[in-house]
């Protein structure tokens, strides 16, 4: 009878034990989620659309405007009439530059002030959000109407000189030339169908200088034979150039095996270089959001 009734004794401490243990789990798994809310949930900003529509046509686009035709040409670097029609033009072929109202019945952004920030990023180099106080726009509106705007000014017709089959978005040959310091000293761009490693030293002006006698002196001494031009490290495919240091296919021997592993392993400075950038985003700030390197 004692047995018994200990045992059931040990049972009932366990099983309070047990739902004490997951009392106070739950209660902690309720303050993390508190907080974490608490934590990332910014509260929704009341931005003044209208007011701010408003305010940018008495600025610019009334009968007597604030500022006068050649200050919006200096600001704006387009005339008036221009960057209406092109306004005008965008609202009338996508639907994203029409104003439009929302399911809960808010009043959505113009396309005056969607063309106005798009303007503003592109001549001033701004971040997106720089506009806030004045457009009352938020960096995701600011970088969307810089996208849409773009995607508009590219014309269909021109497409096909940008895209190849083996890739979905449009795309670029670009000839680079950086040092193991990630400075990128040539950077020349061409349209990848009319371009290939060998095409593009044609077409490119990376010898120019050297060949019109204006080049900066990049003499240079090895094994006590001067060389009067730098040199270029590239991969088999280039031509037999002077300039132009190409890899071994097949050495043969040590001496030959430890300048193929050093031609290469130099050589990766332009990839270690474009990785920073795919890291850090591009130099002009105001476009990390939106421009991608591949």
């Amino acid at each position: 009878m004692s047995s018994d009734s200990s045992s059931s004794s040990s049972d009932s401490v366990l099983d309070d034990m047990v739902i004490a243990i997951t009392q106070e789990a739950i209660n902690y798994l309720r303050e993390e989620a508190q907080f974490s809310t608490s934590r990332t949930r910014q509260p929704a900003l009341e931005r003044d659309r209208l007011g701010a529509h408003e305010c940018l046509v008495q600025d610019y686009f009334c009968e007597n405007p604030l500022y006068d035709d050649g200050q919006f040409k200096r600001r704006f670097r387009m005339s008036r009439r221009i960057f209406i029609k092109i306004s005008n033009d965008l609202a009338g072929e996508f639907p994203f530059f029409i104003q439009r109202e929302s399911a809960s019945h808010k009043v959505g952004f113009s396309g005056i002030q969607k063309c106005i920030t798009t303007i503003r990023q592109l001549a001033y180099d701004t971040e997106s959000d720089a506009w806030d106080e004045y457009l009352r726009m938020s960096s995701r509106m600011c970088r969307d109407s810089l996208e849409n705007s773009v995607k508009a000014a590219y014309p269909t017709a021109w497409k096909g000189q940008h895209h190849r089959s083996d890739h979905d978005g449009p795309t670029l040959i670009l000839q680079a030339v950086a040092s193991q310091d990630l400075w990128i000293w040539q950077a020349y761009f061409g349209m990848a169908d009319a371009n290939n490693n060998i095409a593009v030293l044609v077409s490119s002006n990376l010898f120019d200088d050297v060949v019109d006698g204006v080049a900066p002196d990049t003499s240079f001494y090895a094994n006590d034979v001067e060389y009067k031009y730098g040199y270029h490290l590239t991969d088999g495919i280039y031509p037999e150039w002077a300039t132009l240091v190409k890899t071994l296919s097949c050495p043969d021997d040590e001496k030959k095996l430890h300048f193929k592993k050093k031609q290469e392993s130099t050589r990766k400075d332009i990839e270690r270089a474009f990785g920073v950038l795919k890291r850090d985003g591009l130099s002009s700030s105001s476009h990390r959001g939106y421009l991608k390197i591949k």
